[in-house]
């Protein structure tokens, strides 16, 4: 009856650790879905600093490219503007004074004698009313073969660049003018802008006659006025440029600042989601803990109940048919049992087989002593064990094995042995097998390979016949290890066992 109890006892325990491992499996696996790492709190405190940083970078640099080109076209155009204006007035003036007739000349000038050479005071009279010409400075006049004719200030001879530069001009290439000392694009002319500094604008001129004769005028042009307009209104630009991309900041910032309010409530939100999913990961593994102790303690309160159980095999039914057997064998001096013949020796051999195989099954029961022996010499014994009661060739390979592994695990180890040898030789017919133990990153591998016949894995069941199996799998997982199964038909079978030795693992 305390047998029974016993028995019932293990197997609700048994059955309670399976709850709890697949309880800790679910809730492991919840914990790897839902694993969630805060930000860094620094870099979400500076993340407000950065994006307005590189806002009002980007506004100025925005700003600066499109004001600076929005003034470098205004001021072309007031150049080209200006330019072209005196460029046709002269040619205006130069189709007056060539329509004049040399009689209205001299009669406009009381000082004319009758030998005044006409040509020279029209020149020297257009040159003087080109001077007239709003913005002008100087002129200097030029015949084809750039001969001064006339000029308003000191005497200077073109350049080689300039003579280049007029004789497209007379050649009629392209507009009647050619701006040759302004350069927009340099550096000092953007300081010159900046200080209002201005200086004169050279402008080549080609001018023609009403009889066909061209005329080259070099001009010097006062632009201050033209270009003052144009620096106001790129002041305006820039002043309109940076209040619209100043709203336009404002409002990005303004979505941005939601966007991070949204974020801190989503974190907020999550912070305390990862606080609860931690503390119920500090309890699945004191949970852990606890079952793996309370799966260690189970392992030992059933070699214990094994050992009482194949005690009472001994001491109970084994006493019982042996005392059978000697009563038959007194039993078979007398007359009687001679007339009974074969059924009398019948029953007689088959007490005696149950005798020996009641024996058998309460010495597997019972462990030898296994905690004064370390792993190797646990392993070693069963294989020993196995080799006295079958034909089967083992061969044994030991690495790294250390001698303080927890009496659990050794206990676990040998019948994991045990019955891989048992199975190998009842079920598979194999007459070689290959045993493998070792130690690697504070993990026990053992592995225990035969050449018997093998079977198929779809009959590996508790209703196929592989109770043992089943059962070594579950004291196994109960432990934390792995526990696999490899087989062909034909080939042989391959039990390997994994489980580590470290009690927080």
């Amino acid at each position: 009856m305390q047998t029974h109890r016993n028995a019932l006892f293990l197997g609700g325990y048994r059955i309670k650790l399976r709850q709890d491992r697949k309880a800790l499996r679910f809730t492991t696996q919840t914990m790897n879905d839902y694993s969630l790492y805060s930000t860094a709190e620094a870099k979400k405190r500076s993340l407000n600093r950065r994006f307005v940083i590189a806002g009002l970078l980007g506004i100025f640099l925005i700003v600066t490219a499109l004001t600076a080109g929005g003034y470098y076209r205004l001021q072309k155009n007031s150049l080209a503007e200006m330019s072209s204006r005196v460029a046709g007035e002269m040619q205006q003036l130069v189709i007056r004074y060539s329509q004049m007739p040399d009689q209205a000349l001299a009669e406009s000038n009381a000082e004319t004698t009758a030998g005044l050479d006409q040509t020279s005071e029209k020149i020297k009279r257009l040159g003087t009313a080109m001077t007239g010409i709003t913005g002008v400075a100087s002129v200097s006049l030029f015949d084809a073969s750039y001969s001064r004719v006339w000029n308003s200030g000191a005497t200077q001879a073109l350049s080689s660049e300039q003579r280049a530069a007029a004789q497209k001009l007379l050649r009629g290439q392209g507009r009647s003018y050619r701006v040759v000392s302004h350069d927009l694009l340099s550096g000092q002319s953007w300081w010159q802008a900046i200080t209002r500094a201005y200086p004169l604008t050279e402008l080549l001129v080609v001018v023609r006659q009403a009889d066909g004769t061209p005329l080259l005028g070099r001009v010097m042009v006062d632009h201050r006025a033209e270009l003052g307009i144009a620096q106001t209104m790129a002041v305006r630009l820039l002043l309109f440029l940076a209040a619209s991309t100043l709203v336009l900041f404002y409002l990005l910032y303004y979505i941005f600042q939601r966007g991070i309010q949204t974020i801190n409530e989503q974190e907020d939100r999550l912070n305390d989601q990862i606080a609860r999913l931690s503390n119920l990961l500090s309890a699945n593994k004191e949970l852990q803990k606890s079952m793996k102790t309370a799966s260690s303690r189970a392992v030992e309160l059933n070699e214990q109940f094994l050992r009482r159980v194949g005690a009472d095999l001994h001491d109970g039914p084994a006493q019982m048919i042996g005392f059978a057997v000697l009563r038959l064998a007194q039993i078979s001096k007398h007359e009687a049992a001679q007339d009974l013949g074969h059924e009398f020796h019948a029953v007689k051999d088959a007490l005696n087989e149950s005798l020996e195989e009641i024996r058998g099954i309460s010495s597997g029961l019972v462990l030898p002593q296994l905690e004064q022996m370390s792993l190797e010499q646990c392993l070693r014994k069963v294989v020993l064990l196995h080799s006295a009661k079958s034909d089967t060739e083992v061969a044994q390979y030991y690495q790294d094995l250390p001698d303080d592994i927890p009496l659990p695990i050794k206990i676990t180890a040998y019948r994991f042995i045990q019955e891989a040898l048992n199975n190998s030789h009842r079920h598979g017919q194999a007459n070689k097998c290959r045993l493998n133990a070792f130690v690697k990153d504070d993990v026990l591998h053992l592995s225990l390979k035969d050449n018997g016949v093998g079977f198929r894995l779809s009959s590996l069941s508790t209703s196929g016949g592989h109770l043992g199996l089943m059962g070594l799998k579950d004291r196994i997982e109960s432990l934390g290890g792995k526990f696999n199964i490899n087989s062909e038909l034909g080939v042989g079978t391959a039990l390997r066992l994994s489980i580590s030795l470290d009690d927080d693992a």
